[in-house]
């Protein structure tokens, strides 16, 4: 039993050590479960249906939703009036009415994604259509912040198609 006694006086360091190394294991966890547990996710079927993939820079109401002028910076795609959007300012009919990605709020940035489609002398942003297995959670189109990532997942997209 005293040997016991001894026994644990010294190997006292080790488990303080393991215990230091497993809770900060545990905040690390901790941390990126909070902070990365809702990555924006570009809608492939969303980019699908779109005529126009455009980067646009979005000012906001005292509300939070965008208003419904963009000014166009990047154009992405192959369409034939590509150039001609670009550094242009639009008026997007549903600009207000969409939707960011969960845990976004909308003044962090001033850069978005848009899905565009044009219909008459209008543009709107396209919903994501209906796919099998999966309903659609709102009927407000989607914008993205326009990040690294955001990039890499339409490029990646753009190049698939």
């Amino acid at each position: 039993m005293a040997e016991d006694r001894q026994n644990l006086k010294r190997n006292w360091i080790p488990l303080a050590v393991s215990t230091t190394l497993f809770l900060a294991w545990l905040s690390w966890l901790g941390y990126q479960a909070y902070y990365h547990a809702y990555p924006v996710v570009v809608s492939r079927s969303q980019s699908a249906v779109a005529a126009y993939a455009v980067v646009a820079e979005l000012s906001f109401q005292e509300d939070g939703r965008p208003q419904r002028e963009a000014m166009i910076t990047e154009v992405f795609g192959q369409h034939p009036d590509r150039e001609s959007l670009r550094g242009q300012k639009l008026v997007v009919k549903n600009l207000p009415e969409t939707q960011f990605p969960p845990r976004h709020t909308p003044h962090e940035q001033n850069k978005y994604l848009l899905f565009l489609e044009r219909v008459g002398d209008e543009f709107r942003v396209v919903t994501p259509p209906r796919s099998p297995g999966y309903e659609i959670m709102s009927k407000r189109p989607l914008i993205y912040p326009w990040t690294n990532e955001v990039r890499k997942q339409l490029e990646q997209q753009l190049a698939d198609s």
